[in-house]
């Protein structure tokens, strides 16, 4: 039986940089269209990089190895390693601050809660899986990660205390 599990743990560009990349796609449509044809074409795969790229990690238990992979318009980029066994899956709380100065000199801090999945395995490298801001929305992304590999997820955020699921 083959059991694989892939994840997309995220965009390798930030939102400000996707959103250029729609625009750039909009733009050199338009150049295309109006006869400038050479730049058209040069602004398309930029575009194409800036809005397709992403981080993934396929774990394919029956050969036991992990691939944590970057996807440009849907080439991967492999970095595949082999793994003895699986040891435990489990969530940790952080946090995250950002601090912003106003031209007129005020300054505003935002804090919040972040939460992280990791997956240790018997040789003790941990694999960061992912990062969310709601913790039942990361629970349910790692649910599949760990029937694949039949361990429990054991939930060491600050709410909490220590429980398994």
């Amino acid at each position: 039986m083959n059991k694989k599990v892939d994840i997309n743990t995220g965009k390798l560009f930030p939102a400000a940089f996707i959103f250029f990349g729609v625009l750039l796609a909009g733009i050199g449509g338009w150049l295309l269209l109006t006869g400038n044809v050479v730049f058209g074409l040069l602004l398309l795969p930029v575009s194409l990089v800036l809005t397709t790229s992403r981080y993934g990690l396929e774990i394919d238990v029956s050969e036991r190895f992990y691939n944590e992979y970057i996807q440009i318009a849907g080439v991967r980029r492999n970095n595949r390693k082999k793994y003895t066994t699986a040891d435990r899956l489990y969530v940790k709380q952080g946090n995250v601050s950002q601090t912003m100065t106003s031209y007129g000199g005020s300054v505003s801090t935002l804090r919040e809660k972040i939460y992280s999945g990791y997956l240790v395995f018997s040789d003790h490298e941990k694999l960061h899986i992912l990062d969310s801001g709601n913790k039942d929305k990361l629970l349910k992304k790692l649910e599949p990660v760990a029937r694949a590999l039949d361990i429990h997820i054991t939930d060491y955020s600050e709410d909490t205390g220590n429980s398994e699921r």
